[in-house]
């Protein structure tokens, strides 16, 4: 609290006490949090023992060289455009969004999906609306509707 500017305020007959040099927040400053519930892939495989039972059958591919290629190819396909569409996303957006990535098998994910009911996947929850699936038109003006603002080039801070 302001000390001086608390004392002025009640000189004044104003009952609020909060400080007046507090920036105000605008649309353009605000950062939406998109809530991202949706099964990743496992990069690094399955439990230590089984890998060690695997590399003695003289499994050729380390865990971290399989990666997606142990998954049939329409998750990978799905996976694919699910990783391009948030980059896209990232991209245009910027800094306005920050996507929060949560794997329902894990325990945070878990209570996220009870949470949000999700149920398919993926399950976005921008700005409190839910969408499910990979459809741009939906998740482009749930961002909008969230406050997400598109970069331009007159917004985007260039690196020296």
């Amino acid at each position: 609290m302001c000390g001086a500017l608390s004392s002025w305020r009640k000189a004044q007959g104003s009952a609020g006490t909060r400080c007046a040099a507090r920036p105000e927040i605008t649309k353009e400053k605000m950062t939406i949090q998109i809530d991202v519930i949706m099964p990743l892939p496992e990069g690094w495989g399955i439990c230590l023992s089984c890998e060690m039972m695997i590399a003695q059958a003289d499994f050729y591919k380390a865990p971290s060289d399989r990666g997606l290629d142990e998954y049939p190819p329409d998750w990978q396909d799905d996976f694919q455009r699910f990783s391009d569409t948030i980059f896209d996303l990232s991209l245009r957006y910027g800094d306005s969004v920050r996507f929060h990535i949560w794997d329902p098998r894990s325990l945070q994910g878990l209570i996220k999906a009870i949470q949000f009911g999700a149920h398919r996947y993926p399950t976005f929850i921008a700005g409190g609306k839910k969408i499910v699936g990979l459809d741009p038109q939906q998740l482009e003006q749930a961002l909008q509707s969230a406050g997400a603002v598109v970069q331009t080039e007159s917004n985007v801070a260039v690196l020296p």
